[in-house]
């Protein structure tokens, strides 16, 4: 028994496509939403699901294989949103039985979610420093109102 082969598409982020064929159409750009599923269940989540979903697959950035990894984003953020809503209710730090002050459990989960969001907003390109790592520059719209470039030229 050999070593299994590897899918089509770590060929493709490892540069080593001409090895492989990859699956036609799995990493064609998307060109229209999914529904939003069942799991991406909090509001803020869908918000994020369908306004973060509709610039992605305008940038073209979006494909098939992206499709769980963008509703994990989402689900996170919704994580995020609700810890934090929690927090802003409860306190960061509550008293237990005992009398004595400990941190809020949602502590944990909006730091936990926070690092999930963090870690796959930079695989999107979400952050100025993903971006430039990606490759996707985008040009910067040029304004001949803008008084510093104005007081510069002078």
């Amino acid at each position: 028994m050999g070593r299994s082969q590897d899918p089509p598409e770590l060929h493709v982020l490892k540069g080593t496509r001409s090895r492989v064929k990859s699956e036609p159409g799995a990493l064609e750009p998307l060109t229209r939403m999914w529904p939003c599923p069942d799991h991406v269940a909090y509001p803020e989540a869908k918000r994020l699901f369908n306004d973060l979903g509709a610039v992605l697959i305008e940038k073209g950035i979006l494909t098939a294989l992206d499709q769980s990894s963008f509703e994990l984003l989402c689900v996170a953020w919704g994580r995020i949103q609700t810890a934090s809503a929690i927090l802003t209710k409860d306190g960061a730090v509550i008293e237990d039985a005992r009398g004595s002050l400990k941190l809020h459990p949602a502590n944990r989960l909006l730091n936990m979610s926070q690092k999930h969001f963090d870690w796959l907003s930079n695989q999107f390109g979400l952050t100025p420093a993903s971006r430039k790592r990606l490759g996707m520059i985008f040009e910067k719209p040029k304004n001949d109102d803008n008084p510093f470039d104005k007081f510069m030229k002078k």
